[in-house]
């Protein structure tokens, strides 16, 4: 049916503009990087050329994905131990955004760390954006790379959490480790995702053994599902042909 094929259309097209977010995030950040990694707090210089810090380079991805021409170099940042806010003069109107550090206390007996970054203005938010991480990283690579800010940028609620066990969340118990993919739901329900008609799940690498089980128990909650070379795979191929998740 017509209605069928365009809300088909619409989530691919959803799926592919966060993919294309995530990935000119990480190449903008590995160019800077390894052009140099010494210099002032503000910017880095190396061979008499001047990159920008990290901070400086969570705008210079917003601005590629924006399609921004800066007009001037110099920028007005201010970095804050649990937030940044990116200042920049010659945007219109200006873009800032600040991904704020929050805790959730006694979910399931853990306390879960989670960074958000939310779109400006009273307007609603596109989609609710749940991004998990691998086993060698947490949130905080997230908001290195600028992934979160981006996400905002575009109008989407994005939010990074570190998982039971990694970064500044507690240790996972017995129950979570059981039951990963119940967990990941009582999260998302804790963290008000499902507003937006669902939530999209960015899930790298380890995160998979949460991410898949909810997917494959709660499809009528994802909205889209952006697998980064998820483990675990096997034990829930055979189910993936039934899944199909909300558009």
């Amino acid at each position: 049916m017509p209605s069928s094929s365009s809300s088909s259309s619409s989530r691919k097209l959803v799926l592919l503009s966060l993919v294309v977010i995530i990935l000119a995030s990480v190449l903008v950040y590995k160019y800077f990087t390894l052009s140099g990694s010494s210099g002032p707090r503000g910017s880095q210089k190396s061979n008499n050329m001047e990159t920008p810090s990290p901070a400086v380079l969570q705008m210079s991805a917003m601005d590629v994905l924006a399609g921004e021409t800066p007009k001037k170099a110099t920028d007005d940042i201010e970095v804050q131990e649990k937030s940044v806010t990116v200042k920049v003069s010659w945007l219109t109107p200006p873009l800032i955004y600040a991904p704020m550090d929050h805790e959730l206390h006694k979910l399931q007996g853990v306390k879960i760390f989670y960074r958000e970054a939310t779109p400006l203005g009273p307007h609603p938010h596109h989609q609710q954006v749940l991004l998990l991480h691998g086993q060698a990283f947490t949130s905080q690579n997230w908001l290195t790379l600028g992934t979160l800010s981006s996400l905002a940028a575009w109008g989407h609620r994005a939010v990074g959490v570190d998982l039971p066990g990694f970064g500044k969340s507690d240790p996972a118990p017995s129950s979570i480790s059981a039951d990963p993919g119940g967990f990941l739901s009582n999260l998302i329900d804790a963290l008000k995702l499902l507003s937006g008609g669902g939530v999209v799940i960015i899930s790298p690498s380890m995160s998979g053994k949460f991410s898949l089980p909810f997917l494959v128990l709660h499809p009528e909650k994802v909205k889209g599902y952006v697998p980064v070379a998820p483990v675990a795979t096997e034990s829930y191929a055979d189910r993936f042909p039934s899944i199909h998740v909300r558009s």
